[in-house]
Parts: structure tokens; C-alpha cells; sequence
């Protein structure tokens, strides 16, 4: 199954979706439309279009606290 890389392992993914009357066709166009054009993986990551970060900055808690260490992190506050 998959598609295995001697060096990183298993190289593949996959989303599964369990429920009644599902709109199938409806959940495969959304996620293709998700999809990156593969003209655009051939080029330079530098070309690549930047669209905003839509998630917070994460904090972890050493930083936060200005602690040494290896504590957990700490999930950023609700805005």
C-alpha cells in the first residue's frame, strides 16, 4: 500500500470520511480544487504566490515563560 522512499518511509496520505448521504462528487470537486498546479511545483518555490498565514503565531511555553527546557507547548489564546 502506498508508496514507500527507502529514506523517509511511507510517502502517502489519506482522508477518510464515514457518515450517511455523503455528497461525494461535492467533497472530490472541493478537494480538487485544493490542489496544486502542477506547472507551479515545476518552478521555484520563490514564484509560488503568498497568501496570508491564517493561524496565530505559535508560542511555546519555554519562550513564553523564558524557561529552559523541554516543556510541552502551549496552545495560542482564542482571539
Amino acid at each position: 500500500m502506498g508508496r514507500w522512499d527507502p529514506r523517509l518511509g511511507e510517502r502517502e496520505q489519506q482522508l477518510v470520511w464515514i457518515g450517511q448521504r455523503l455528497d461525494e462528487p461535492g467533497i472530490r470537486a472541493l478537494l480538487d480544487a485544493c490542489l496544486v498546479e502542477e506547472g507551479l511545483l515545476q518552478g521555484s518555490p520563490d514564484g509560488w504566490p503568498v497568501s496570508p498565514h491564517p493561524f496565530p503565531e505559535y508560542v511555546w511555553e519555554e519562550e513564553a515563560d523564558g524557561a529552559q527546557g523541554g516543556a510541552a507547548p502551549s496552545a495560542p489564546s482564542a482571539p
